[in-house]
């Protein structure tokens, strides 16, 4: 999608017009072209030769699920049974949500059953708005087996991103693969098949009142974490593999 973001910079106007000259000339000549959100699904039929198939077909999880057990992912944390505990998985990912993340930490402000889980690309960063105190953990960029345990202990993954959730996002993927329930956003880009699979919301507010809910709610969480695991049927590395098998058998 590189070659199709807006030319707000020089250095992507020199780059993506030959870029866009590159996809169409490989689209044209593929039998076969798997893009990870719908949007890119259209912009590459717009390049198709008559016999090219385009498929909606995600990237998934890039992280194997953890081998621990979930009371033994949070031991390992330090995590005590009446405490939930929501994951801010890699902030600095291109398109994170800051305001609604800052804007559910406003709302939960005091409440003292909650432990900010904080890891992945960026979470060390002083970010406005974001928790900070003795009831944040951060466990910072890590190894692919620390990050998978990491969100093994979850109670709520908060996952909000400006232009929407998309099967493209590997780090709501692997929260689902751990069925995790996930708040998220909709947005310019969003996949409306995820509606299914997670709590979307359309502003900061409805976001933060969507995690206050889930916090005090064990029953709705225990909800949309069964709705995660559709995640295995639509998203999932072995799924896309074993399409990409049959398509090109």
């Amino acid at each position: 999608h590189e070659a199709f973001v807006p030319f707000t910079r020089i250095p992507w106007l020199v780059t993506g017009i030959p870029q866009r000259l590159q996809f169409g000339y490989l689209v044209r000549r593929a039998t076969d072209v798997y893009a990870p959100l719908p949007r890119y699904a259209d912009i590459a039929r717009r390049y198709a030769g008559p016999d090219t198939r385009v498929c909606v077909a995600p990237i998934g999880a890039t992280i194997p699920v953890s081998k621990l057990s979930r009371a033994q992912a949070r031991t390992r944390l330090g995590l005590g049974d009446g405490q939930v505990a929501i994951g801010i998985f890699s902030p600095a990912a291109s398109g994170f949500a800051h305001q609604w993340i800052a804007a559910a930490v406003a709302r939960l402000a005091g409440q003292a059953d909650v432990v900010w889980v904080r890891f992945g690309f960026g979470s060390t960063r002083a970010l406005p708005g974001y928790p900070e105190g003795p009831n944040v953990i951060t466990v910072g960029e890590a190894s692919a087996e620390t990050v998978a345990d990491t969100m093994r202990s979850l109670d709520i993954a908060a996952a909000p991103y400006t232009d929407g959730l998309t099967m493209r996002r590997s780090g709501a993927m692997l929260a689902m693969a751990h069925g995790i329930p996930v708040v998220s956003s909709e947005g310019h880009q969003f996949d409306v098949t995820m509606r299914a699979l997670a709590a979307c919301e359309t502003d900061p507010h409805a976001f933060a009142e969507r995690v206050a809910l889930l916090v005090d709610d064990p029953g709705a969480r225990a909800t949309w974490a069964q709705r995660a695991t559709g995640y295995g049927e639509q998203a999932s590395i072995e799924s896309l593999a074993r399409r990409m098998l049959r398509d090109l058998a």
